[in-house]
């Protein structure tokens, strides 16, 4: 588990690539300002604000392992265009993508 704002206000970080993680703990990364590529690996919950204002973030692909994508999670991503929402995710938090620069998104069944 990445606790509550363990990386957030990073101004130098680019990238993040979690392997053995299964939680993303609130705004993890939130504030980190450079980071455009994310590759999340096998988590099963992204918090609320995990990468809230990273406006150079580009695109995000949530594995089929995430259940529950936290409110906020991406807002203010105003670079990221695209987004895949993996087949286990039944909950969006609200304002989850909230003034992001989303042009696509695929959204699946498993939703509630």
């Amino acid at each position: 588990k990445i606790g509550r704002g363990a990386f957030s206000h990073n101004l130098k970080l680019t990238s993040v690539t979690l392997e053995d993680v299964t939680e993303l703990g609130d705004y993890a990364f939130g504030s980190s300002t450079e980071l455009t590529s994310v590759t999340l690996g096998q988590l099963t919950k992204i918090g609320e604000y995990a990468f809230f204002e990273c406006p150079n973030l580009e695109s995000v692909e949530i594995p089929n392992s995430v259940q529950t994508i936290g409110g906020y999670a991406f807002e203010n991503c105003s670079a990221l265009s695209s987004v895949t929402i993996g087949e286990s995710v039944t909950r969006i938090g609200c304002d989850a993508f909230k003034r992001s620069g989303l042009t696509s998104v695929v959204l699946p069944n498993s939703l509630e």
